[in-house]
């Protein structure tokens, strides 16, 4: 749920508008309330640095796991002309960014895993046809790349996981994760429930 906030309080319209406006419906939500909580810590402080430290924080997202199906955005601007003057700066962002994070691969093996135990509280699909995790006590975005998912769905997690106590092994961050903000998105490597290993990238 978003937070109430004070009229002065809100973060910069056009910038959530942005926000809005690229990021799928299934990560807004909790991307736009976690950036929002942020905004509020820092406004009380400096209102300036918060207006264009809120901008900085949206435009990390600019990332192909969050960003909106094309089809998405024809339904919502029909007339070819603002379809142009808003997608073109956007698309040279994230063919640039897109280009840069695929020469940085993420090496799945123990060595590169960090290691917890956490209950699961919800499973979904996610963007491009991620399994994403909710867990109890943790912030972020914890996902089952669909690269490596095999024959999993989510809803065969869902009826199996929730409320129950797994292992989960998730790749270490790299440089890169200097461009994420608060929430986090982490990648799965290995997940256990007791002794059965129900998804591994491990070779």
């Amino acid at each position: 749920m978003k937070p109430k906030i004070k009229m002065e309080e809100n973060p910069p319209k056009r910038v959530l508008q942005f926000l809005r406006w690229f990021c799928r419906e299934d990560y807004l939500e909790e991307i736009e309330g976690d950036l929002t909580e942020i905004f509020i810590r820092q406004y009380k402080r400096n209102p300036r640095k918060a207006n264009w430290k809120f901008a900085w924080n949206v435009i990390k997202y600019l990332r192909p796991e969050f960003l909106k199906p094309l089809k998405d955005h024809y339904l919502m601007y029909k007339n070819y002309s603002q379809i142009m003057k808003l997608f073109m700066p956007i698309a040279f962002i994230v063919l640039f960014v897109m280009a840069i994070l695929s020469l940085i691969p993420i090496k799945a093996n123990k060595e590169n895993s960090a290691e917890m135990i956490a209950n699961v509280m919800a499973v979904k699909q996610g963007g491009l046809n991620d399994i994403v995790f909710s867990l109890q006590g943790l912030r972020g975005i914890y996902y089952i790349s669909h690269i490596t998912k095999n024959d999993l769905n989510a809803d065969s997690l869902s009826r199996r996981l929730i409320g129950q106590t797994v292992k989960i092994y998730y790749a270490k961050p790299h440089f890169w994760a200097l461009l994420s903000p608060t929430t986090n998105t982490i990648q799965i490597t290995e997940l256990r429930l007791g002794n059965e290993v129900i998804f591994s990238e491990f070779r």
